[in-house]
């Protein structure tokens, strides 16, 4: 029997990232810390969080008081307005790299892109990047779902960062041949 190591084991550097924040804000504050959605998807750190006054908020509109922290899926534009309407502060703990994308994506939508999204629709990245393009974004996860219509001048296309490379490449090039102009961007982490 052959047994593989990891060369690498635990979260990726984003989850860490906004563990770290987090609890290091948790440390620093008397106040309740609501995280949107869960920070991560382990039992065992949601607890010790807990522990800490870091509690899982599903909607703003859940929260009235305490810090809003924004896991690292990130969020929409919308959400950071209605977080700042109802006077909370916030941890925007989004990984840095699911923020450039979100930062991508508003600048093509506002130069006046379609926006294509590879990933899952129902994934919280995803929702949160189409949120940049006020959740008007095409949003797929196979060629054959690649959208086909003349009237697209201009498409600017993002993928979930934990999008399977190989598939990422399998729908890149189908969107290339349909639409030759259009601009991918490789947003998958490595």
């Amino acid at each position: 029997m052959k047994i593989t190591l990891a060369k690498n084991a635990g979260y990726c550097f984003g989850v860490s990232q906004a563990i770290e924040t987090v609890e290091r804000c948790a440390d620093e504050s008397r106040e309740p810390i609501h995280t949107l959605g869960p920070l991560i998807h382990n039992n065992q750190v949601i607890e010790k969080l807990n522990q800490k006054q870091v509690y899982v908020a599903n909607e703003v509109e859940e929260v009235s008081d305490g810090t809003i922290a924004i896991r690292s899926h990130g969020v929409g534009a919308d959400k950071i307005r209605e977080i700042e309407k109802k006077g909370l502060n916030y941890i925007d703990a989004t990984c840095p790299y699911v923020k450039k994308i979100h930062q991508k994506v508003k600048k093509y939508y506002e130069e006046g892109y379609e926006i294509f999204i590879i990933g899952d629709h129902k994934h919280p990245e995803v929702i949160g990047i189409n949120g940049w393009c006020n959740y008007e974004g095409i949003v797929f996860q196979s060629k054959n779902s690649v959208p086909f219509r003349e009237k697209y001048d201009k498409i600017c296309v993002v993928a979930q960062t934990t999008m399977n490379r190989e598939k990422f490449e399998e729908i890149a090039r189908e969107i290339s041949t349909r639409y030759p102009n259009a601009i991918i961007l490789d947003t998958i982490c490595n």
